[in-house]
Formats: structure tokens, sequence, C-alpha cells
């Protein structure tokens, strides 16, 4: 292939952008590392462009791939949690329980306007065993 051929070109911009060495796409092409670099400077904006697109769908490709992660966890949590339903608490020592009730009471204060609890209790309601009934409210 010749050096000044637009195909050998447009392969090195397609490589370059896909952030391939000079050294493997001269390797490759064919052509010397001086004139790769020529060319960098020369088609500056095109491979800038070229560079934007291949970051873009990478960048997309990890968020597609984040997005499949954080259903498949809450999809688990959902059916946990519709095990977790389907059991009866008075199994559950009343100490436990009210860890429980308060490790959600902290859980809910990390979700500002969603959940809350009506009532809230401390650490000292915790130790001696002075429960209320827990009370929720949604907002949404």
């Amino acid at each position: 292939m010749n050096a000044k051929d637009p195909e050998v070109i447009e392969q090195f911009i397609a490589l370059r952008a896909r952030g391939v060495p000079y050294a493997k796409i001269a390797a490759e092409l064919n052509v010397s590392p001086r004139t790769l670099i020529v060319w960098s400077r020369k088609f500056a904006d095109r491979l800038a462009n070229q560079s934007a697109i291949e970051n873009e769908v990478a960048h997309e490709a990890i968020r597609a791939a984040e997005r499949a992660r954080a259903k498949q966890l809450a999809d688990l949590q959902d059916r946990v949690l519709l095990e977790l339903s389907q059991r009866p608490l008075n199994d559950i020592p009343t100490d436990r329980l009210a860890l429980l009730a308060w490790r959600l009471q902290r859980k809910s204060e990390l979700v500002p306007d969603k959940l809350t609890f009506t009532e809230t209790f401390t650490d000292d309601h915790v130790a001696a065993g002075d429960i209320p009934d827990p009370k929720l409210t949604w907002q949404g």
C-alpha cells in the first residue's frame, strides 16, 4: 500500500483513535513512525473527532454494563425482600428485631424525602427495649 493512499490514512485515524500505539500502527500499515506523526498533526481534528466517538461508544458500553449490574442487584434484592416478607417476624428475638428496626431507621435517614419514620428512637430506646411501633410515611 502507498503511504499516501487515503485508505491507509483512514486506517491510521481509526487505529489511533482507539489508542493503538504508533509503533504497532507503523508495523501494521508499513508506514514510518515519522509519517504517522506528520499525519497526527495534519489530521488532528479528524483524529480528535474519531477519538471522541470511540470514547463515547466505550463509555456507553460501561454505562450499559453498570445499569445491567444495578438491575441484577435490584432484582436479587427484590427476590430476597419477597422471601423475607413471607417469613414470620415472631421467630426473630426481640433484641435482634429492635436492632433491625434501628438499622432500618438509620438507612431511611440516608434517603431524604423518600422513606421516613414518623416516630424516632435512639440507641437508648433500643438498649431499654422501649421500641415504638414503626410508623412509616412515603413521599415521592
